[in-house]
Formats: structure tokens, sequence, C-alpha cells
């Protein structure tokens, strides 16, 4: 799909650190139950 392409576009010019960043923020945005 063209969702899942760009996806992957924007994973294949991401570095590692980028990548630990947005989890970090999506983790931090979305509360997780104990």
């Amino acid at each position: 799909t063209e969702l899942l392409e760009a996806i992957n576009g924007v994973l294949a010019t991401m570095t590692v650190d980028d990548f630990t960043a947005m989890m970090d923020q999506a983790i931090a945005v979305q509360p997780l139950s104990e």
C-alpha cells in the first residue's frame, strides 16, 4: 500500500537514534497499563 511504502521509506532513512526517540515519544504519550 502507499502508506506502507511511505513508512518503509521513512524507516530506511532513519537512524537507530531517530527510531529510539520516536518510540520513546510514542510511549510517553500513550499511558501503558501496569
